[in-house]
């Protein structure tokens, strides 16, 4: 597949390794799904909020003391990614508990919620992962 100049790669800064490929952002101004039980962002894209999604207060959502700024599908990460840390939830993990995707080097990546009560996402822990730009 051509990697074009409009996608990303999310990378591991721990080791470097490719977390998902040729992902596109969606403008900031994209509507996306807070539905429970549905992808939040479509495969192969991306969203960059700011301020904080799904919340009306002047807080940011945090997870483990960080604000993620990124939202993107969990199917589009690759197969070097695994589950990790405390999996909650009825249906799929609920994210509640923090990280619970890490690199095959044993680095925490980031939070994925696919419970049945959750909208599914992938938030990437913005002090362990980076967006590359294709050239």
């Amino acid at each position: 597949m051509e990697k074009t100049l409009n996608t990303f790669d999310l990378t591991c800064l721990a080791c470097g390794q490719v977390l998902a490929s040729d992902i596109e952002f969606l403008a900031t101004d994209a509507t996306i799904s807070s539905a429970a039980n549905k992808e939040a962002v479509p495969k192969g894209k991306a969203f960059l909020y700011d301020p904080p999604y799904g919340q009306d207060s002047r807080e940011p959502i945090r997870y483990q003391g960080v604000a993620p700024k990124t939202m993107m599908s969990g199917t589009d990460l690759d197969a070097c990614v695994s589950w990790a840390g405390v999996i909650n939830g009825c249906c799929g993990p609920d994210g509640c508990d923090g990280p619970n995707r890490q690199c095959q080097c044993g680095a925490m990546i980031g939070t994925e919620t696919r419970d049945c009560w959750t909208a599914f996402m992938f938030l990437p822990d913005v002090r362990q992962t980076k967006w590359v730009r294709h050239d």
